[in-house]
């Protein structure tokens, strides 16, 4: 039986595994709790450079030392853990109070689009987060794995079979989740627990508050995607047994459907059973991005589906680095010269240095220590699928023209070590410390979304 609860036990959990994942909620939450660390890290210096020194004497006395100062480090350990429990188990009895409720705020996101985030205070941090672990582990909710999509999508149309192709994506996805249609669910399945159910509620309620409007998800706030995955669960399983259909796969609200066909088959009006039955949901298909793809293998046809564009000629699919995502690359390399350009009569030396550390990033691969997992980022772990590089040579000539409009042979024979296409196919890996890594990125962090 998964415990639901708000309970300092459950929060010690999600603090312990935000802490894994490089997220330091102590600094965020409990300033108080900065002296002991400050502490600790003091006496683990100081063992670090006792052993240095005493690497080849071995002296006993040394060793004494360090073991005294171990023996201290250990029970300011166990000091800081008891304060954590305290903190947490104070925590947990406000949330759990009548009174608390999770709060948002009104911003603009991406795409001018309003986002809700919630408040960032430890009350509404803990909360959410147990709510998505009930969430994940009662009803199974997970994202689908993009990668495995696209595969799929391509070697189903490289096979040679005749196929239509709906590929379509619902219009403010999260706007427009039917919360009381979404809500009964929650309450017929009697899998949550009434304090969650309770949160959920009020967080809606919320939502609704600040926004006015009837129906859809508070978009910023994580438990939105766990909530619209439920949402979507009835929808999937009537795409997925639409007649004729072979394939469907759903990445968050883009949506593809593989229809197997004959002769008399129009294929538009597969299109019209997609349309159908998302908007039985109350769902409405993007219009500019709900199309019917007839693949017989006869003539080239082209789409683009999750950041890849499928290019189907004769009986082969080739993938490549969809045209939104190329845009962005050109896009980023046009910044990195122009910060070139601009800092260039200040500094020659170091404008030059980072030119080339963030051409390095961009054409590299990076593993993200910080991040959930170790997650690995970069040219080819973000565009994994795709089965033909010449977008990516591509890139590699507009780095080089860009390159020679600086007129410095010497910095364009640095630049010409790094390559889209070789940090694809070899993998290569780049290595920047936390310091260098935020100066590279910050010429892009505001760019136009």
């Amino acid at each position: 039986m998964l415990d639901q609860t708000f309970t300092t036990e459950n929060f010690r959990k999600i603090y312990d595994r935000a802490n894994r994942r490089g997220l330091n909620l102590e600094a965020r939450f409990f300033p108080a709790l900065a002296g002991l660390t400050d502490d600790i890290r003091t006496l683990t210096g100081q063992v670090r450079e006792l052993r240095r020194e005493n690497h080849r004497r071995d002296d006993p006395g040394v060793r004494g030392q360090i073991a005294a100062l171990l023996a201290n480090r250990d029970a300011l350990k166990a000091q800081k853990n008891e304060a954590i429990d305290a903190e947490l188990e104070l925590l947990a009895a406000t949330v759990r109070s009548d009174s608390f409720d999770v709060t948002l705020r009104q911003a603009i996101g991406p795409g001018a689009k309003a986002i809700y985030p919630a408040e960032d205070v430890p009350g509404n941090f803990f909360v959410l987060k147990q709510l998505q672990e009930n969430l994940k582990r009662l009803y199974g909710v997970k994202q689908a794995n993009r990668h495995h999509i696209v595969c799929q999508v391509r070697d189903s149309i490289d096979n040679g079979f005749k196929w239509t192709l709906v590929r379509t994506d619902i219009s403010s996805f999260y706007e427009s989740i039917d919360r009381q249609r979404l809500l009964s669910k929650i309450t017929s399945d009697q899998l949550l627990s009434v304090p969650s159910k309770r949160q959920i509620q009020r967080i809606l309620q919320e939502y609704h508050r600040l926004s006015g409007a009837a129906v859809g998800l508070p978009r910023g706030v994580g438990v939105s995607a766990y909530l619209s995955e439920l949402f979507m669960r009835e929808l999937d399983a009537k795409l997925r047994g639409l007649k004729g259909g072979v394939l469907y796969a759903r990445y968050v609200d883009d949506i593809v459907v593989l229809f197997s066909r004959t002769l008399t088959d129009e294929h538009a009006a597969y299109e019209g059973l997609v349309r159908a039955a998302i908007e039985e949901y109350g769902l409405t298909p993007n219009p500019l991005k709900t199309h019917a793809y007839n693949i017989d293998h006869s003539g080239a046809l082209s789409f683009e589906y999750l950041g890849y564009r499928f290019d189907v000629a004769g009986k082969r699919c080739a993938v490549h680095v969809g045209s939104t995502r190329l845009t962005r690359y050109r896009k980023r390399l046009e910044l990195c010269f122009a910060e070139f350009a601009r800092r260039k009569p200040l500094e020659p030396k170091a404008a030059r240095n980072l030119l080339v550390a963030r051409v390095k990033f961009l054409t590299g691969n990076l593993r993200l220590h910080n991040s959930k997992r170790h997650a690995l980022t970069g040219i080819f772990y973000n565009n994994s699928a795709i089965s033909d590089t010449s977008s990516l040579q591509g890139l590699d000539a507009y780095k080089s023209h860009l390159a020679a409009q600086t007129g410095i042979p010497s910095l364009q024979a640095r630049l010409a070590d790094f390559s889209f296409v070789r940090g694809f196919e070899e993998r290569r890996f780049q290595t920047f410390s936390p310091k260098a890594l935020n100066r590279i990125v910050k010429v892009w962090q505001h760019e136009a979304a």
